[in-house]
């Protein structure tokens, strides 16, 4: 296969002599404002940059930001990151090996603008988003919104999202001066696998005879969280704060504590799935009593610092499942597995939630949820037209990607398959590579033929029955500079033709 990846590079380069590059890549640092598109792509932030208040930073569709060691963004105005989910906004590192700061959004103003990151992939950072409100105004609420929708935070950020709610005094003549935060941030439809913490907040109030108040009350909904060593969601605890947070349709699988929640917080938990966690749900104190419709299983503490009513499976519910008085259940979720949080068509978790004002419209597939009905538990709506959701899945270097690496690294390309209830349906199945050009938009396909191997084209790989593939790994060598994105596709109607049913990419820059 190398032999074509020469050959296609001498291709590539005596072509790009007759067409037209794009300006980037761009180097940027101090003051900014105004747009980054893909024409400029990559953005190279080679020292901190600054959204200074009352400008914007619009970031479009498919730009690549690539910020330098130790660095930050910080937004003291508003940024609006709004990627598409064919062309997502990336901010990475220079390379794996490597860590920038954070992009640190602060609330400035009486009114602060609201920033938004839509459909962004945030790699190798420290803190991915810090979220930061201090009180603008005496002896009233500074409220600060940010919304982060559909976005993933890879295994390489060590804290996907830390809030902050500051509050403070300015006292005279013992006339009090209160400055008070509150931070409502959206936080919905993202897959967190960050390494320590997927949120953290922190909110915190100061003051001498007179104390302002900081409030950490954001609305977390149709989130996935994976692998967290420390917290999927957590607060810290200091002095002078409150907050009442919705955390509400999540899903948290192989997490060391799925939620904390300390006194005086006082959270809403419901339609949540606790999957292999340590401790599932705990607080201290005698708020956030609400933990209802919920799913736990194979916990090692389903509860702590709750009454023994909790957990404790002494009715059914309307599905005949056993539960507790709060109509939490304790049964398998039956969800696809443990890398892929869709229900399938046995889970006891459909239809088991309950709807309030805070409960989500749609999933996180978008799939729209009941409007009178019971919702289901978790982050996916199961959806009878696609009775086992996103079955199949292709990694790079166990990555949704992109992926980083340089040309002296291996890429390994594994996929798996979860068949579900269709296992033994006949399928026509492809992997194919797709490289593009460095300068300019031209691709080439290869699918890897069993037992052939590579060829020029498109044609099914195998005509085969489904059946469960777990991590199988087809590439591991390194590649050539370039830019690679490898499908997998799988198609219910075994004729040949690429009518791509079902299919996962994955995309490796070779630098």
């Amino acid at each position: 296969m190398n032999d074509i990846y020469r050959s296609l590079s001498t291709f590539i380069l005596s072509c790009a002599i007759c067409v037209p590059c794009f300006s980037g890549p761009t180097t940027v640092e101090g003051d900014v404002s105004g747009i980054w598109d893909v024409a400029g792509s990559p953005y190279y932030v080679i020292s901190e940059c600054k959204i200074k208040q009352g400008n914007t930073l619009e970031i479009q569709p498919g730009v690549e930001v690539v910020i330098a060691q130790g660095e930050s963004i910080k937004i003291q105005g508003k940024i609006e990151a709004i990627g598409q989910p064919d062309q997502p906004i990336v901010f990475r590192a220079v390379s794996d090996i490597h860590t920038w700061k954070q992009i640190l959004v602060e609330g400035k103003g009486k009114t602060p603008p609201i920033s938004e990151f839509h459909y962004c992939h945030f790699q190798n950072a420290e803190i991915a988003l810090h979220l930061y409100i201090m009180g603008q105004e005496y002896e009233k609420v500074t409220s600060f919104q940010t919304i982060v929708s559909s976005c993933y935070f890879a295994s390489t950020v060590d804290t996907a999202i830390y809030g902050s709610a500051r509050g403070g005094t300015h006292e005279q003549h013992m006339t009090p001066r209160r400055l008070h935060s509150k931070l409502v941030s959206t936080i919905q439809n993202n897959i967190f696998k960050a390494r320590s913490y997927g949120i953290c907040i922190h909110a915190e109030g100061g003051g001498y005879n007179y104390f302002g108040n900081g409030n950490g009350s954001p609305t977390v909904t149709n989130n996935v969280f994976m692998d967290a060593e420390i917290a999927a969601f957590m607060y810290e605890i200091a002095p002078h704060s409150s907050g009442s947070p919705q955390f509400i349709n999540n899903t948290i699988i192989n997490c060391n504590q799925g939620i904390n929640v300390p006194h005086p917080y006082d959270c809403t938990i419901k339609n949540n799935i606790f999957f292999g966690t340590e401790t599932a749900v705990g607080r201290t104190g005698e708020k956030s009593g609400i933990v209802s419709h919920n799913c736990f299983f194979n916990n090692v503490s389903n509860f702590e610092g709750y009454p023994s009513g909790y957990g404790d499976a002494t009715i059914i519910n309307d599905n005949q499942t056993p539960c507790d008085f709060y109509f939490n259940i304790f049964e398998d979720p039956q969800i696809l597995s443990h890398l892929d949080y869709h229900l399938t068509d046995i889970s006891p978790c459909i239809e088991a939630g309950t709807k309030d004002d805070y409960t989500p419209l749609i999933d996180i597939d978008c799939d729209v949820r009941p409007q009178y009905e019971k919702v289901d538990i978790g982050a996916d709506e199961f959806n009878p037209s696609n009775p086992i959701g996103k079955f199949i899945d292709i990694k790079a270097n166990n990555s949704d990607g992109p992926v980083t690496v340089s040309s002296e690294e291996n890429v390994r390309i594994a996929i798996s398959l979860y068949p579900g209830n269709l296992e033994g349906s006949n399928v026509d199945m492809w992997i194919v590579e797709e490289i593009h050009g460095s300068f300019f938009p031209i691709y080439l396909s290869y699918v890897n033929v069993y037992p052939a191997g590579w060829r020029v084209g498109i044609a099914p790989m195998l005509q085969i029955p489904l059946t469960n593939i777990e991590r199988e790994i087809f590439l591991d060598e390194p590649l050539p500079t370039g830019k690679y994105t490898f499908y997998f596709v799988v198609d219910d109607n075994m004729d040949g033709f690429a009518d791509g049913t079902w299919s996962d990419s994955v995309t490796v820059i070779v630098e």
